[in-house]
């Protein structure tokens, strides 16, 4: 149970400037902004590790994966039991170091699984003044396609973050996060039938980003049912964390809590994070999309976005937030 009080700060990278972390976990994907937090990372090498895919090594990731061997970086398989073997064992020996750690997880190219194995198994061994930084590059603008995808399968994005079995006589809350997936948002919604709606709706630097986002989601008009459109900005994930927690606390006790993060990444994280504080009372789903189109590349934008999360002794239930810039 990770029940420990934090503090948050914002964090934000302009072009060009060095990420100061004493260690980095990354994943090697298909885009070429899977590299580029790798890229401006100053943890050194033996202090890397990089998670490659099984699948889906198309477009760039031969070249991601290259500069992650020429850089020395431990590089680990996302299949079986490697992967939580191998990122224990990473985290372990920062810790042997006895020093203050500040380990930055780049959560660009992660999917949902690898996010929650990788920041579950860093929450529950970091110790008291040791930071994790959440940190995520943001895309250049390429305008999605419109094209009405299924859902294929969904499930919890980790086995510790299923949820309880709620009493089915109390009330149904969804937290779900927008994305360019054209009308995923209302059919999930309609899945589930909540008793009432939280709609993270995220808001960039490129305001393209939200006029695509808009039509892929009607307007954000979710028709006749209870919710509640919710801004958040990608420049301070820590009042995200922030608004989560509190949204989280507030309902637990009398609602079934599920979040289902589209969107961005670092949304994603966010859910991740804030859900395992308050586990076993909120679940984090999984969905997958019909895999009909073929993937495409995405260049990062040239900043970089972060929450670093500093945990404390101190044991009450709110936390503290202080947005500073770096």
């Amino acid at each position: 149970m990770i029940s420990r009080r934090y503090r948050a700060h914002r964090r934000l990278w302009r072009e060009g400037e060095d990420v100061n972390v004493t260690s980095l976990l990354y994943a090697i994907g298909y885009e070429t902004r899977s590299r580029f937090i790798a890229d401006h990372s100053i943890a050194p090498s033996e202090d890397s590790l990089a998670i490659e895919y099984s699948s889906n090594r198309t477009l760039s990731f031969q070249v991601n994966k290259e500069q992650a061997e020429r850089k020395k970086h431990l590089i680990v398989s996302d299949e079986g039991s490697a992967l939580d073997t191998t990122v224990s064992a990473f985290l372990d020996r920062q810790l042997d170091m006895g020093r203050p750690i500040v380990l930055g997880v780049d959560v660009s190219a992660m999917n949902r699984s690898i996010m929650a194995t990788v920041l579950l198994a860093a929450c529950e061994r970091l110790r008291s003044g040791d930071r994790l930084v959440i940190l995520y590059s943001p895309a250049k603008f390429r305008k999605p396609s419109l094209d009405l995808l299924p859902l294929r399968t969904f499930g919890p994005v980790h086995p510790d973050l299923t949820g309880a079995l709620g009493d089915p006589s109390r009330n149904r809350s969804i937290v779900i996060g927008l994305g360019y997936e054209y009308g995923v948002s209302l059919n999930v919604l309609d899945s589930h039938e909540p008793d009432m709606s939280f709609v993270f709706r995220p808001v960039g630097f490129d305001p393209r980003f939200l006029e695509s986002m808009e039509e892929a989601n009607f307007g954000f008009d979710f028709g006749e049912r209870n919710y509640e459109v919710i801004d958040y900005n990608l420049d301070d994930i820590p009042r995200l964390v922030g608004t989560l927690d509190g949204l989280f606390l507030s309902a637990k006790h009398s609602t079934n809590i599920t979040c289902v993060p589209f969107g961005p990444k670092i949304f994603s994280a966010a859910c991740i994070f804030t859900a395992a504080l308050h586990r076993p009372d909120v679940s984090v789903l999984r969905y997958s999309l019909s895999d009909l189109v073929d993937p495409n590349d995405v260049e990062a934008d040239g900043s970089i976005v972060g929450c670093e999360i500093e945990f404390l002794n101190q044991k009450p239930r709110l936390p503290q937030h202080d947005h500073s810039d770096q």
